[in-house]
């Protein structure tokens, strides 16, 4: 008797600490979407603009201005649990693969943290 009452005990004291729910975790819904730079560990150059659209279908549009410089980016993206990964189909770094992991994911906010420790912070652009 002892022992089922120490069993019940235990397993309703790990079900208080159960891991957060699957809807904390990162998904391809909530990352779909316009989404525009607004942190970076990274020092950027003043009045630098970037955005990025990450559509349904796996793919991605970055937009970067600087003064009267503009770039457009394209590739895809996939995710698999907290992990995104991006390959630049053109652009600068065409046919670079890129893993960071999303370290937030919101309905209104992304932060991710690349491979070499730098973060950036994003916040949906409603249209």
């Amino acid at each position: 008797m002892i022992r089922l009452l120490a069993a019940g005990l235990v397993f309703a004291l790990s079900a208080g600490f159960a891991p957060a729910d699957d809807k904390d975790k990162p998904t391809a819904e909530k990352f779909v979407g316009l989404w525009k730079l607004v942190k970076s560990s990274e020092d950027l150059p003043k009045g630098l603009e970037a955005t990025l659209e990450a559509t349904k279908d796996g793919k991605f549009v970055m937009k970067v201005t600087f003064d009267d410089n503009k770039l457009e980016m394209t590739g895809t993206w996939k995710l698999n649990g907290n992990k995104l990964t991006v390959e630049y189909a053109d652009g600068p770094e065409k046919g670079k693969k890129e893993t960071m992991e999303i370290t937030k994911l919101t309905d209104d906010e992304f932060a991710t943290l690349d491979e070499k420790k730098k973060k950036d912070e994003f916040k949906r652009v409603k249209k």
